[in-house]
């Protein structure tokens, strides 16, 4: 098996690992320049396993199918349907609340809060709505607050001087 070509998709795979090793300061970029020239010109498994031979084991590449992990932080667990759930149901009530909050000139906050928390709930199939709606809510809620400063400030410059 070491002496086994290799493609463009091993290839790619060692790069991925040279760039999170460098990202992590186990490389310069000097070292990574080299190594990435010499694993776009590898043509065996062998040549690949050098570049990253010396490397701590979570930057250690192996050919065989299915046996990468990823070389940078945890694995992500899916968002599940309870928590896109949660999550746009918080979007739709700090929309709702972003509009009445625009004369306690706090309702720009809420509204990025609803924009934020829309992002993940949209995710859900049952609880699109909802986030969606909290998404609109939150960016009317910004825009009635601009609106809102505009009106003070124009209103304080059109009082008489005493």
């Amino acid at each position: 098996m070491e002496d086994e070509r290799v493609g463009n998709q091993q290839r790619n795979q060692v790069l991925e690992l040279l760039g999170a090793a460098l990202e992590q300061g186990y490389l310069t970029l000097d070292e990574y320049e080299q190594r990435m020239a010499a694993v776009s010109a590898a043509m065996t498994v062998s040549a690949l396993h050098s570049q990253v031979a010396d490397l701590p084991p979570q930057f250690r590449w192996d050919p065989r199918p299915g046996a990468q992990r990823p070389a940078t932080g945890p694995v992500r667990q899916p968002l599940t349907e309870e928590k896109a759930r949660t999550f746009a149901i918080t979007a739709l009530v700090f929309g709702i609340a972003s509009i009445p909050l625009t004369v306690c000139f706090v309702g720009w906050l809420f509204g990025i809060a609803a924009i934020g928390f829309s992002i993940p709930g949209v995710k859900g199939t049952g609880s699109w709505g909802k986030a969606f709606a909290g998404r609109v809510l939150g960016i009317l809620g910004i825009i009635f607050e601009l609106g809102f400063v505009a009106l003070v400030i124009v209103s304080q410059m059109a009082k008489p001087a005493p």
